[in-house]
């Protein structure tokens, strides 16, 4: 069974990116993965992302397809953001990508370590 089969939700990945607005550049987020296919479990931890000890808090552990455009950074400082579009009940729900590493070493999927953006 492969992980993709297990990846039952969805999300777009947005990505701010400079836009020229009537001459002046703004920066603007930009869906760049429409209905990614990803498996969301909410849940905090810590993870240690080099060997100096720092470690990297976490509200939820995505994981992706190894081949998904999701970044932590880039150019412009700001991380992806991925916003849930399925199920239902979960849509609208968006998270601040931390960190995205292949754990395995395998190839099969990526795991990306989200901060939830609370709504308020």
């Amino acid at each position: 069974m492969s992980s993709r089969s297990l990846m039952k939700h969805r999300a777009n990945v947005r990505r701010n990116t400079p836009v020229n607005s009537e001459g002046v550049i703004i920066s603007a987020f930009s869906i760049v993965t429409a209905n990614l296919p990803l498996l969301v479990q909410e849940g905090s931890g810590t993870v240690r992302r080099d060997g100096s000890g720092a470690g990297l808090e976490y509200d939820a552990t995505a994981f992706i397809p190894p081949d998904a455009d999701v970044r932590p950074d880039n150019l412009h400082d700001q991380r992806d953001q991925l916003t849930l579009t399925h199920p239902p009940a979960l849509a609208g729900r968006t998270y601040l990508v931390k960190l995205v590493v292949d754990e395995s070493g395998m190839g099969d999927h990526k795991t990306a370590y989200l901060e939830r953006v609370r709504k308020g």
